[in-house]
């Protein structure tokens, strides 16, 4: 009993400094109410957040070509008068060369305006951010006209911006996509206001962002007649015309569907063959569908293979759920009249081979999140005092965890890349000095992570191994007239051998001369022939965490520079080979091997032999696509099964000299890729040895 008092008296004190906040939430300062101030900072500070760390991923060379380097040179060019959201990245698939050949993407002329104060990618990103984190308002606004709180309206503002599927779409490049949240939460808001001009408004702003968006206005529609069913019977009975549910209703719905017809058609009239639109994608193999039009009839006609679809990829897809409704503790389902408007994208996702279609921070997540808070946010009428806190809290908790910036990044997000604060590393500042050497007029070829740098001009190309090429285009041949366009070509084959592999052989018959060289990237350009620029040589180094342990031990030691070495002891009794790796892919040039070396002791004169193996480097050709309609490629690249090199040297006591660590160095030249390891092989019983790590220097690249 006394327990059960203390308890009462706890929830009490508790009760208090609660009772509090919500008195100072609902106070004004002058004409402004707290809690209002509190959603424009907390707009204005993840606008900040997502902004900062979306513009480091684009230092750190996490952005690629596809798609913020096409959106950008799209911008760029139609700001500069060089065509009409012109962009280049895939002009085999798309010989128009206009983003609207792909996406009747409205939006775009839209922002151009801000775009025009400073037109970079990094300026792109900024005006994501901020749509994004907009999208907070009308959740602010649809809360109060559901719940008549302000700190619980705040707090669903809250939950959305904390929401990790509206910062997944933050965080993968820029996509027009990343408007549909604060349009469509609108539209339901003033839907819910009835302050129809600026319903319409938002509507039309929905649609602007590209054509699927259209699916999203039709099911509005179909959503706002369901839920005045009633009175609009009445009003079909009584031939009453003029009923407001009736007219929005089918107001919506007509829009949407005579926009979709606009897009469309224009798009067909840019570039009759888009694939995902008109035929020739291999995204719904499974289902049977060659394009995304096809989807629903395919569906339909079809059910066994629909339901093969929906089961193929099954693991991911629950998981896929799970991310999408998990955090909202699946309370959009209690309201499934408006969570069931974004199911006309999440149903088509679903239904798909392509995985990034069910793959969280994605762009796709932004048809269906919107629908889904919105959802939940109906659904917490339903919830008493208690039941709301609890569910606030839950959400923000389990949102924050699976943030791409928080404990996000050990659930992986296999699409995205490296999750937690980015930052620039030394290779990247190399990758920054010879993009500051390329002449902002000239014309330029690069790799998919280093395009956007190189974007804001006309004649910036990327090479194509993300194209998709319909029939009677080749990537070779693409990749050929590129290369004899262009002035200049970038390329860093240490972190991108591919595309490295492929340029190289076409830059030597086209008069391309080394220029520069920054921590082992590349810059050629056309008719060169002074001197090298050497702005830092490449060297990496292997150790304990990035080399394979053969036998024996890990061992801490404080007299090593990496604090953990590989240890051979002599009373292990073991001999064989020791250490392997670290297996990299290595372009032409000259090296030098330092192997950091200790011995404390050897029975015999004999202590261990030192390798270095190549084996030469391959890049095949991957093949998906419907046969007729052409094939996007995969370069998978892969070793000769042989060496193509071996080269031994056996080590004596005398080459230590010293119970300290030593380094011994070796040298080697190579005239192609490869990839190479540096074993420490035989060792011998009797040796206590340690390896504390490798170093690899490019001294000069050929």
């Amino acid at each position: 009993m006394k327990t059960l008092d203390s308890l009462k008296r706890t929830g009490q004190l508790l009760q208090v400094p609660y009772t509090k906040l919500l008195r100072i939430l609902n106070m004004k300062i002058g004409k402004l109410v707290v809690s209002e101030i509190l959603l424009a900072l907390s707009v204005i500070s993840y606008t900040t957040i997502f902004s900062y760390t979306a513009i480091i991923r684009l230092y750190s060379l996490d952005m690629h070509a596809w798609d913020l380097g096409n959106y950008n040179q799209a911008m760029y060019n139609t700001l500069s008068g060089n065509g009409l959201l012109h962009y280049t990245a895939d002009l085999p698939a798309n010989p128009s060369g206009s983003i609207l050949g792909v996406h009747f993407s409205i939006i775009l002329f839209l922002i151009l305006p801000f775009y025009a104060l400073a037109p970079r990618p990094e300026t792109l990103l900024i005006i994501q951010s901020f749509f994004l984190a907009a999208g907070a308002v009308p959740i602010y606004g649809l809360a109060l006209a559901k719940l008549g709180s302000r700190p619980k309206a705040l707090a669903l503002a809250t939950v959305y911006l904390a929401n990790p599927a509206i910062q997944g779409v933050n965080w993968v490049e820029f996509h027009p996509e990343g408007f549909i949240p604060a349009f469509s939460l609108f539209s339901l808001y003033f839907l819910e206001k009835k302050k129809w001009g600026k319903y319409f408004a938002s509507t039309l702003l929905t649609l602007s962002t590209m054509e699927p968006a259209a699916f999203l206005v039709l099911l509005t529609g179909v959503y706002y007649g369901w839920r005045n069913r009633v009175e609009i019977r009445r009003a079909i009975a009584s031939r009453n015309l003029s009923s407001t549910p009736l007219r929005v209703a089918s107001l919506t719905v007509l829009i949407s569907i005579v926009w979709l017809a606009g897009a469309l058609y224009s798009i067909h009239q840019l570039n009759p063959n888009e694939l995902t639109l008109f035929g020739g994608l291999y995204t719904w193999q499974t289902l049977g569908a060659n394009s995304l039009l096809a989807v629903p009839v395919a569906t339909l006609s079809n059910p066994a293979n629909a339901l093969a679809a929906l089961v193929g990829n099954g693991a991911l897809k629950f998981g896929f759920l799970l991310f999408v409704f998990g955090p909202l503790g699946f309370l959009p389902f209690a309201a499934l009249s408006v969570t069931a408007v974004g199911f006309s994208w999440l149903g088509v996702a679903l239904l798909s081979d392509n995985t990034i279609y069910y793959t969280p921070a994605t762009q796709y997540p932004a048809f269906t999140i919107p629908y889904a808070i919105a959802g939940a946010v109906h659904a917490t009428r339903k919830l008493s005092k208690r039941g709301f806190q609890v569910f606030a809290l839950y959400a923000i908790v389990s949102s924050a965890l699976l943030s791409p910036l928080a404990l996000g990044g050990f659930v992986g997000y296999p699409y995205s890349g490296p999750f937690g604060f980015p930052s620039v590393s030394t290779h990247d500042m190399a990758i920054h000095s010879l993009v500051s050497l390329v002449p902002g007029s000239a014309s330029v070829l690069t790799q998919d992570n280093i395009f956007p740098l190189l974007s804001s001009r006309y004649d910036a190309y990327v090479v194509p191994t993300r194209s998709f090429f319909p029939v009677g285009t080749s990537f070779q041949t693409q990749l050929a007239s590129y290369v004899q366009k262009v002035s200049y070509v970038l390329l860093d084959p240490f972190n991108d051998p591919t595309s490295a592999y492929l340029v190289f052989p076409l830059l030597k018959p086209n008069g391309f001369g080394l220029q520069a060289t920054a921590d082992g990237a590349l810059l050629f350009a056309k008719d060169y022939s002074g001197s090298l620029l050497t702005i830092s040589s490449f060297r990496r180094t292997y150790n304990y965490t990035n080399l394979s342990l053969l036998c024996c031990r890990s061992a801490k030691d404080p007299e090593s520079v990496s604090q953990w070495v590989f240890s051979h002891d002599s009373n292990s009794g073991i001999s064989g080979d020791f250490w392997t790796g670290p297996w990299v892919p290595l372009p032409p040039g000259n090296y030098t091997l330092d192997f950091r070396l200790r011995l404390l002791g050897s029975t015999s004169d004999y202590v261990l032999t030192l390798g270095i193996i190549s084996y030469n480097m391959n890049v095949g050709q991957n093949h998906a696509g419907i046969p007729g309609q052409g094939v996007a490629l995969g370069f998978p690249t892969y070793p000769d099964p042989f060496p193509a090199s071996y080269s031994s040297t056996p080590l004596h006591v005398a080459d230590f000299g010293t119970t300290e660590y030593v380094t011994i160095s070796q040298s080697f030249n190579i005239d192609n890729f490869r990839f190479f390891i540096f074993p420490g092989m035989n060792v011998s019983s009797g040796a206590d040895v340690r390896l504390d790590s490798l170093t690899l220097t490019q001294n000069s690249p050929s």
